[in-house]
This record gives C-alpha cells, structure tokens and sequence, in this order.
C-alpha cells in the first residue's frame, strides 16, 4: 500500500477518486496518510474487503458496503 501512496503522491496528488474494492483489505493503517497525500481526494471505495465498521469512521466519502459488519454505504465525516 506505501507504494501506491507514493505513486499517488508523485504522479497524480489532485487524485479526486480511488477504487481499492476487492483488495481483501481488512486494515486502514496504511492509508492514514492518503488525506495528505491526496488533498482532493473525495471518494474512496473500499467495498467488498474486510474492513471493519469502526475503522471506517471519521472518513467523508467511504464506500464500504458489503464489508463484514453492516455499514452504511458512506460515513460522514467527524472532524
């Protein structure tokens, strides 16, 4: 995952959208630094993955449905 962060962060940091959907990820450690990385960032799928409920909060515009705990198609965000 570092390496996309740095190809995010290199090549594209005006990134407004990103599909990570059916990667089998079941943690966010490594996306911490996306929002820096990615400022526009507005939209991030992490659909059918095994990311769980509570790792998703805090984040605006997360798609993350069907993970497995129910959770709502997209979190608002908690700042």
């Amino acid at each position: 995952m570092m390496a996309v962060l740095r190809i995010i962060e290199e090549n594209i940091p005006e990134l407004q959208s990103l599909n990570l959907s059916s990667n089998k990820l079941y943690r966010l450690d490594d996306l911490s630094e996306l929002a820096q990385k990615a400022a526009g960032l507005k939209i991030l799928d992490l659909s059918r993955n095994e990311v769980r409920t509570a790792a998703l909060r805090g984040w605006k515009g997360i798609w993350g449905s069907p993970n497995p705990t129910p959770t709502p198609s997209c979190h608002e965000n908690v700042e």
